[in-house]
């Protein structure tokens, strides 16, 4: 049935079939006390209400070269007009360099879903938070981070592929996506290094 039709076309429509089949499934499951939720690529059957920590002993190895993989394929999105899933691959890319920074301090990424949550963490666990004794031009830069990584998370909200269309809904443009891939790549090589940079140092201690 979705022969002929775009990757972005299909990824929502599997994402679409998943979420009517787990919905059909819980109703079954209800009168058990149970229900079926899908964490990353793996469907769960657990108790109502009990909250799934992240497995986060698994984590992959995040270098330059997985960076500029995960760049290649949203600049090859743009170029092929699917404007919205280089937005997603944005928030992705994200997502993971700060759970794999946060994984090397020996601590566990946030569970909240936010990203923002996340990026906290990565601040608080590499001390990267503005410091009046610092140059204005450093704070000025981390203040930008701060809003790369909300405008980021509200442009996905809004307009990525991973939602379906809404009264929010715009639509997004080449120069836009453009933009928000290259400022995802800018933050996620300075957290790299950021983490490169404690590991080295803890090393030399």
């Amino acid at each position: 049935m979705l022969s002929g039709y775009s990757s972005e076309t299909i990824d929502f429509a599997y994402s679409k079939i998943v979420e009517i089949i787990i919905d059909k499934i819980n109703g079954i499951l209800y009168f058990s006390e149970n229900e079926l939720v899908k964490t990353g690529n793996n469907f769960v059957v657990k108790p109502i209400g009990e909250r799934i920590e992240k497995n986060t002993t698994h984590v992959s190895i995040i270098d330059r070269e997985y960076i500029n993989s995960i760049s290649k394929r949203a600049i090859e999105d743009i170029k092929n007009g699917y404007f919205d899933s280089a937005i997603t691959k944005s928030r992705t890319l994200l997502e993971e360099v700060f759970c794999y920074a946060i994984v090397q301090k020996g601590n566990i990424p946030s569970t909240s879903g936010k990203i923002n949550q996340l990026y906290k963490q990565v601040k608080e666990l590499y001390n990267m938070h503005t410091d009046k004794d610092a140059d204005r031009r450093i704070n000025m830069l981390l203040s930008g981070f701060e809003k790369i990584v909300s405008s980021i998370a509200e442009m996905r909200n809004k307009d990525s592929d991973s939602h379906g269309v809404g009264s929010n809904r715009i639509k997004t443009e080449e120069h836009l996506a453009t933009l928000f891939v290259n400022s995802a790549i800018t933050l996620a090589d300075f957290i790299l290094a950021v983490e490169n940079k404690s590991k080295s140092k803890t090393s030399h201690d």
